[in-house]
């Protein structure tokens, strides 16, 4: 019998995973059943099984694969912007989390947005989702208080505050995406005006 290779387990649980998504995104996290999943990835039981012991599984790594992997990226970013630009802040972090959140054309923000609320009731969640949101809000108030510093932000602000604001502007689009259908791109151009930037050219055609 063949070994099974890692790229081919690797293959197979994306696979897994994106029907989760999938059924997520149309059904919610509750009204999906196991079956809907095995039904979506074209996979038998067994190897569904193979790789997720339930749907808690599935949802617990669904929502690590949205939300909770967003965070140190776009951390990273964060804390090399020079000069600490508040609304070039903002924009970055949502236009990371954005593209980090669609996968081969497939929106998984109605899945984040669900992990937000999923958090309230499972402490596995909400410790996911507070790490990753730790991170960005961090790096967030960092960049105010860099700011601060170099004159860019009123010296009685509290960068605390200010990093919060900033912070929620992320899950805001998300929700606005997921409900409303808002474009990130729009989004962004509407931070940029609120804060006094030029609006971002458009990418060619």
């Amino acid at each position: 019998m063949p070994k099974v290779t890692e790229e081919h387990r690797a293959a197979r649980r994306r696979q897994i995973m994106r029907a989760a998504w999938v059924c997520f995104a149309r059904n919610g996290f509750h009204a999906t059943s196991m079956a809907d999943v095995i039904g979506e990835s074209g996979l038998s039981a067994g190897a569904v099984y193979g790789y997720f012991r339930n749907k808690e599984d599935l949802i617990q790594q669904a929502a690590e694969a949205t939300v909770g992997s967003i965070g140190d990226p776009v951390a990273r970013d964060l804390a090399a912007l020079d000069p600490p630009d508040l609304g070039r802040a903002v924009v970055i972090a949502v236009e990371h989390a954005t593209s980090f959140l669609v996968e081969e054309g497939f929106d998984k923000s109605p899945v984040a947005v669900q992990a937000f609320g999923e958090a309230l009731r499972s402490p596995a969640l909400l410790a996911l989702v507070h790490g990753a949101h730790s991170a960005i809000r961090t790096e967030l108030t960092s960049v105010a208080r860099r700011a601060q510093q170099q004159g860019l932000l009123a010296a009685d602000a509290d960068p605390e505050h200010v990093g919060a604001a900033m912070f929620g502007l992320l899950p805001g689009l998300l929700i606005q995406r997921a409900i409303l259908g808002v474009d990130t791109q729009d989004y962004c151009d509407g931070i940029r005006a609120l804060v006094g930037l030029p609006a971002h050219p458009a990418p060619p055609a």
